[in-house]
């Protein structure tokens, strides 16, 4: 992650996309591929190392759109109540998009929040 804009871009935002996202492999997927991707910790953003295991599940169509089903199970590996996020991410192949996803988040770091946040996330692309 290079860059967040706007109000809320923190040192917590950028742990909690660092978690949250699915970074793509440098080799051509097929169904059934698995892999790892590291983050060394970023001081001036206040990112953390991170490490994430994906793995390529299946195509599936979701709201008549082709998706690639991934699986994910990403970790901070240092600090206090390190945030973590494990779930499923349909996306879009031809732009990256989100188009559905469940992920169990703990210890997530909400900017403004008080204290980290552990919950089920479930967005979904609105297409009407």
């Amino acid at each position: 992650i290079k860059g967040i804009e706007g109000d809320s871009a923190s040192p917590d935002t950028y742990r909690m996309n660092s978690v949250t996202t699915v970074f793509k492999p440098e080799a051509a997927m097929k169904v059934g591929y698995e892999w790892e991707w590291e983050a060394q910790p970023n001081t001036e953003l206040g990112t953390r190392k991170v490490q994430g295991k994906y793995k390529f599940e299946a195509i599936e169509t979701i709201k008549g759109i082709q998706t690639l089903k991934i699986t994910m199970d990403v970790k901070e590996m240092e600090g206090d109540l390190p945030a973590s996020c494990k779930g499923i991410v349909w996306l879009n192949p031809s732009n990256g998009m989100i188009v559905k996803s469940e992920q169990e988040v703990k210890n997530g770091p909400i900017p403004g929040a008080p204290e980290p946040v552990s919950g089920t996330l479930k967005p979904e692309l609105v297409t009407e």
